[in-house]
């Protein structure tokens, strides 16, 4: 992760030392790194509509040649090559926009080491002046190493030892992203974990919702709708609510990105994908 953690690390410092409030700077980066990884969302998304409108031929090559597995992986690679569709090429974007992810959760989740580039050595230091080590809190540590540093009773006592150190603002309209919210404690800091999990919803609720997909892979699909809500709702619980503001962050993008960018492939797509489908038809009779 390092490797991919230290230079987003850097985007999120510099980002941070210009508008000094860590939520804004979450908020910032997730959308800089939303339009890098654009055109391979467009070619991903193209993909994905291509085969959607090709699945009612698949399907009935499926059912015609049922019995006959080899004549069936020709027809449907005859299909692919007939319309120009891969049914690998969504893969190589979503495998390449995997570690990005990664390293961005982890550079936000660890700003001592990604964003300050302190060493473990100096992260220790601070734990033993501000009284936090990684064992007693393995997710939240770093974060909130670096709320308490911040506080005027350990701030010059951390500065003594490593000057470089600069106070971290956590505050988000009210909300403090450094803690962990707790099943246990009712706090208005829940309010991320579930605005996290709702939109978590609604972004898989959308992108699944026009899918002209088998019967299985609908199944497959109804049950992620459901299940990743519930799982960051569950990891909000235990990770600083900065990552929950993160994950909310993405959600209305990958929302917007549906409503401006996924229908317009879609509709383009199925029209394209019908002139050829009637020219393909019209070569067929004249043979």
């Amino acid at each position: 992760m390092d490797f991919l953690g230290t230079p987003i690390g850097y985007i999120l410092n510099f980002i941070y030392s210009i508008v000094s409030n860590y939520g804004i700077t979450i908020i910032i980066v997730s959308l800089l790194f939303k339009l890098i990884i654009l055109p391979l969302t467009i070619k991903q998304q193209k993909s994905m509509a291509a085969m959607q409108q090709i699945q009612p031929l698949i399907t009935e090559i499926q059912k015609k040649y049922a019995n006959d597995k080899e004549k069936q992986s020709a027809e449907m690679m005859k299909i692919y090559q007939e319309y120009n569709v891969s049914p690998f090429a969504s893969c190589l974007p979503t495998l390449i926009q995997f570690p990005i992810v990664i390293g961005l959760y982890g550079a936000i989740a660890r700003p001592l080491k990604f964003m300050f580039g302190f060493s473990a050595t100096q992260i220790e230091q601070i734990g033993k002046i501000v009284g936090i080590s990684a064992k007693a809190s393995p997710y939240s540590y770093e974060i909130a190493m670096a709320k308490a540093a911040s506080q005027p009773e350990f701030l010059s006592k951390v500065q003594e030892i490593i000057p470089q150190f600069k106070p971290m603002d956590f505050d988000f309209f009210g909300l403090d992203l450094s803690l962990t919210p707790s099943f246990a404690v009712i706090s208005i800091i829940w309010i991320l974990p579930a605005v996290a999990a709702i939109l978590t919803y609604l972004s898989s609720y959308f992108m699944q919702k026009d899918t002209n997909t088998s019967s299985e892979m609908q199944s497959s699909q109804k049950m992620m709708t459901y299940f990743m809500p519930v799982m960051i709702l569950f990891f909000g619980f235990q990770v600083p609510a900065g990552l929950s503001l993160y994950w909310s962050v993405n959600s209305i993008l990958q929302i917007v990105q549906y409503f401006t960018l996924d229908k317009n492939i879609k509709r383009n797509l199925a029209s394209e994908i019908a002139v050829k489908s009637a020219s393909i038809e019209s070569k067929k009779k004249r043979r």
